[in-house]
């Protein structure tokens, strides 16, 4: 009797098997451990996607007096050259881009001593520049009152080779001081600037590198000047404070992250 209820037993713990198996397999997992596979995968997808840092400031900046210049969604803090239309300028893919004629695009508020920030893309054979202390008065241009950073182009093309001398070319303090070598990019790649302007003493940096540094207002400075195409141009560097400009050159250009530290 004992050997048939055992053998019973054994049959019908079989049979609930197998109609577990026929009914879907192993039995569905709890929903805390559903939802804990789900917070794991949306966590895991969440990391993997990149933050867009471009025109912001980290805490480190922000607590170290940097101020941004562009939000990277309006032209709010700019103008055009003697309060022209800002026609030529848009923003376009989180930068202020050169897209049409028109004057030069300046912020609206003057500076003295400062640090400088920024990025810049060129267009293929594009020329462009960076310019302080711009003074607007009788002036037509920004380029005949103030210094400039170049930006440009030079690896071919129109500028290429001899066609640009070594104060024309990327990084240069235009047709006042040289630069030694090739300093930008391959075109289509943002540059990194960082321009120091302290009481007259001024550094240019271009992706890393020193490429210029000067005094301004001292006999050397003005027997530079003088032996340039500035030399017709009255007052040209001689303001102590004035805008910051981006040039319209006729190229499509690009800037962002730019950003100032007051000193």
């Amino acid at each position: 009797m004992k050997t048939l209820l055992k053998k019973a037993n054994w049959i019908l713990l079989s049979g609930v098997v197998a109609l577990t198996f026929a009914c879907g397999g192993e039995a569905p997992k709890s929903d805390e451990n559903t939802n804990a596979d789900t917070v794991k995968t949306d966590t895991t997808t969440a990391q993997t996607q990149p933050q867009d840092t471009n025109n912001t400031l980290s805490a480190d900046e922000t607590q170290d007096g940097w101020k941004l210049l562009f939000d990277g969604k309006t032209l709010d803090g700019w103008k055009g050259f003697k309060d022209q239309p800002m026609s030529a300028w848009a923003v376009e893919d989180g930068c202020i881009a050169r897209v049409a004629d028109g004057v030069d695009i300046m912020t609206k508020d003057q500076y003295e001593n400062f640090e400088l920030k920024l990025e810049w893309k060129i267009s293929p054979e594009g020329n462009s520049g960076i310019f302080f202390h711009v003074v607007e008065g009788d002036y037509k241009t920004t380029y005949e009152s103030a210094p400039e950073m170049q930006v440009i182009d030079a690896s071919a093309g129109r500028y290429a080779g001899d066609k640009t001398t070594p104060k024309q070319k990327a990084g240069a303090n235009y047709d006042l001081h040289a630069v030694d070598k090739e300093y930008a990019k391959p075109v289509g790649e943002f540059n990194q600037v960082h321009i120091i302007c302290n009481n007259g003493k001024v550094q240019y940096f271009l992706n890393g590198e020193k490429t210029a540094d000067f005094e301004m207002w001292t006999p050397e400075w003005k027997k530079l000047v003088k032996g340039s195409k500035f030399a017709s141009m009255k007052g040209f560097a001689e303001a102590k404070t004035g805008y910051i400009a981006l040039q319209n050159h006729g190229d499509k250009v690009w800037f962002r992250n730019i950003r100032i530290k007051m000193l």
